[in-house]
């Protein structure tokens, strides 16, 4: 009624996604307060996520990480 014209269609990616492999995910790193931020950086270009550390109460554990940020290397949590 308004003489507007119009064009729509629906797009649904479920099946497209469904075919594409999983990402590769690298490790969980936490970064303790005061870390090197160089490193942690080189961490996330290489592939890695990192958690930062707010006040050094956290248990990385508990925060899904699987290593920790030790000066410019990364070691595994120990629990």
């Amino acid at each position: 009624g308004t003489g507007e014209q119009a064009t729509g269609f629906s797009l649904y990616c479920d099946a497209l996604i469904d075919a594409l492999d999983p990402p590769e995910r690298g490790d969980i790193v936490y970064c303790p307060v005061g870390h090197d931020r160089h490193a942690a950086t080189r961490l996330r270009a290489e592939g890695d996520r990192t958690v930062e550390g707010l006040d050094g109460s956290e248990n990385p554990g508990a925060l899904g990480c699987t290593h920790i940020l030790d000066g410019n290397d990364k070691r595994p949590v120990t629990d």
